[in-house]
């Protein structure tokens, strides 16, 4: 059986496609599927609890039914999504929230019983009303058990007072924290005794010592009986409800697959440059267009959330994916109405070996749900060909001089009238690169025309040797266009190039880039202003994703040069570690590799891959008892990787356990139904393989 070295190569391989996922439809008997129900992972079973006072009972009816671990994982990232009070932000607030008041509970109102803070009385009233508005406690009167009053003020929940007290108390030395019950306690519940004080308790002299107890005893609030505080008393154990709908289907292959086409129209621009030390680079820029752009008002800002993922298809290495991040975008809303007109302008740079590529990107706006895709075709060149890249506009802050200390950033396009603009032009030479820029020949031109309505109404060019300054990975040509005549009004900036090279004829790069312009009267749009910072190039991340690309076309040995470098420029990064191990793995190096994953174990224990490549590692070594055990571990932190199920399936059949190995056999085809190889095993060992 050959698995490992598609686990390590393949599978495992770092920005993978997600496999198009679905139930199994091989008529695997009920009595194994509610086996697979039921066996949830140890992160699923920590979650069930974290979530156990907020889930709802058709959403845990859904969740204990699917099948896989694969589709639990989904459905926990729909759960909190829900939830999410603020699609907008970036972050998750009631995340954040539920698990701060998660925590409290567990470290702080758990601390002095052996009951899980979570459980007590007053843990599950923390975590779902929040903390109270003031705490009274009582620890140690000698007449009252010990207790606290909680105060509570303009809850959010309907049916609730404004104000509301109530009380946890514990009524035997050592016992834990209780909810007090007006109905079913009473005040003398409250006073240090036996049923048989009763008559001898004093409950005028204790009203007037403790006031505020024997207030909330009788009632939580002014106007409330004791019946209609045990109705707001209960709705403090009742959690709002989700402010979205519950919609979720248990299929995988739709949702897996790369959406094609959306409403949300983008507009996209790649460029590719050498590197002379990492092979190549692409510049990619997406706008979604101003028409289309979402903003929400939150905080007197105006603000415009998407998520960002990138496909990329390459004939020698097929196709991957690239987490793109977020893009967010957060407006005054005083300058909002200057720049409501203006595109929302994501970048990123992708690392990439010579050749050509198609770039798919794929935003999702949070505020709407609605989707938008588009695509580039983009070559990477390996030959000294010239590469002039699209323009980037700055403001110019003080003397108008062309230096990096006197510009900064511009991400919208207006400009206010009387003011001169920077424009940068990206210029590199590739195949003789000398520190990753290469040297250009003296014979560059740039011109920079502005049109309105087609007719050219201002013009300047550059001509230099070399270019006007040297930057990370490319010349960079900084011009300061003075618009500063031009009226109010819609222009188009056209930069084109050419090259003359001694007596020859000019050679006519064409138009390199395009870009609006709107000259306004009295707006400078801070909004879209941020302080320059000029990096270093991220070496560490190129040798990286360089890397994955060379173990995508299986050449390992290559892409461990790469990974390693990736190590040793940035040690701190678990992922460098776990691909150097990998690719050493392969490679038949096992005590570096064993090295490097006890150097991620150590600083990530809950690394899932690290454990995954440790699972690969003991079974190089023939410790198939060990490598169980860290397949497990990756599987208990991320379920629904079928190649870790393919490489606990190889362990369990080299210890003679072949039940156990189908069920993970079963388990990794429910996830992806098209592994063949897998699908073959099964059935031999089933010996059903003839039919």
């Amino acid at each position: 059986m050959v698995l490992v070295g598609g686990l390590v190569a393949a599978a495992y391989a770092p920005g993978r496609a997600t496999a198009a996922a679905g139930p199994a439809t091989d008529g695997r008997s009920a009595e194994r599927q509610e086996s697979s129900q039921a066996e949830f992972s140890a992160a699923h079973r920590e979650w069930l609890q974290v979530v156990g006072f907020i889930i709802e009972d058709r959403e845990k009816a859904v969740f204990e039914g699917l099948g896989t671990e694969w589709q639990r994982q989904r459905f926990i990232a729909e759960f909190w999504r829900r939830r999410d009070p603020l699609p907008v932000t970036p972050e998750n607030e009631f995340y954040i929230e539920h698990m701060r008041r998660w925590t409290y509970a567990e470290d702080v109102l758990g601390r002095d019983t052996p009951t899980p803070g979570w459980r007590t009385d007053r843990g599950r009233v923390y975590i779902v009303n929040g903390p109270p508005f003031k705490v009274h406690r009582y620890p140690n009167t000698g007449e009252l058990w010990p207790l606290e009053v909680w105060e509570y003020r303009d809850t959010p929940k309907g049916g609730m007072p404004s104000f509301y007290q109530i009380i946890f108390f514990k009524p035997r030395l050592f016992s834990e924290w209780r909810l007090y019950s007006p109905s079913v306690d009473g005040p003398e519940g409250l006073v240090i005794g036996t049923p048989m004080d009763v008559g001898r308790i004093d409950f005028r002299r204790l009203a007037t010592q403790y006031p505020i107890v024997f207030t909330a005893a009788q009632r939580v609030a002014a106007g409330y009986s004791a019946l209609d505080s045990e109705v707001v008393i209960a709705r403090t154990m009742v959690p709002l409800p989700p402010p979205r709908p519950f919609v979720f289907a248990t299929g995988g292959e739709a949702e897996a697959k790369f959406l094609s086409a959306g409403p949300l129209p983008l507009a996209i621009e790649a460029i590719g440059f050498v590197h002379d030390e990492l092979e190549g680079y692409v510049d990619l820029t997406v706008e979604v267009l101003p028409t289309a752009a979402t903003f929400v008002e939150l905080d007197a800002v105006a603000m415009a959330n998407y998520e960002v993922e990138l496909e990329i298809t390459s004939p020698a290495a097929g196709t991957w994916r690239e987490p793109g991040g977020q893009l967010v975008v957060r407006i005054p809303l005083d300058e909002f109405e200057a720049v409501r007109d203006l595109p929302i302008v994501y970048r990123k740079r992708l690392w990439l070996l010579p050749g050509d590529y198609r770039v798919r990107a794929l935003l999702r706006e949070a505020a709407t749900e609605r989707i938008g895709a588009a695509e580039v075709e983009v070559t990477v060149p390996a030959a000294s060909d010239l590469v002039v890249g699209s323009p980037q506009l700055f403001y110019v802050t003080e003397g108008g001089r062309d230096d990096w200390n006197d510009i900064i950033p511009w991400v919208g396009r207006a400009i206010r009238r009387g003011y001169p603009v920077s424009c940068l032009v990206p210029v590199a030479l590739a195949g003789v690169a000398v520190g990753g820029v290469g040297v250009l020949p003296a014979g560059l031109e740039i011109d920079y025309r502005i049109r309105q309505a087609g007719v050219t109404v201002w013009r300047d060019s550059w001509a230099g040797t070399p270019p006007g300054r040297r930057g990370q990975d490319a010349w960079e040509v900084v011009r300061v266009l003075h618009v500063e005549a031009l009226p109010v009004g819609s222009y188009d900036l056209e930069v084109s190039a050419r090259l003359r090279a001694g007596g020859n004829p000019p050679i006519d790069l064409g138009v390199v880039g395009r870009r609006k312009i709107e000259i306004v009267d009295e707006f400078l749009p801070f909004a879209r202003i941020m302080p320059l910072r000029r990096e270093g190039i991220d070496r560490a991340r190129g040798h990286h994703q360089i890397g994955q690309q060379l173990l995508r076309r299986d050449d390992f040995e290559a892409a461990g040069k790469h990974f390693q470098a990736a190590v040793r420029l940035e040690p701190q990064i678990t992922a460098y570690q776990v691909d150097a191990a990998k690719t050493l793995l392969l490679g038949g190096d096992l005590k570096m590799a064993a090295f490097f994953l006890d150097a991620a174990l150590q600083r990530e224990p809950r690394n899932a891959e690290a454990w995954a490549t440790h699972g690969v590692l003991r079974v190089r070594q023939a410790d198939f008892d060990g490598a169980i055990e860290a397949y497990q571990r990756s599987l208990d932190l991320a379920p629904g990787t079928p190649a870790i199920y393919n490489g606990l399936a190889e362990s369990y059949l080299s210890t003679g356990q072949t039940e156990r190995a189908l069920v993970a056999l079963e388990q990794s085809l429910e996830i992806n139904p098209e592994q063949q190889q897998v699908r073959e095993l099964r059935d031999r060992l089933r010996g059903d393989g003839a039919h």
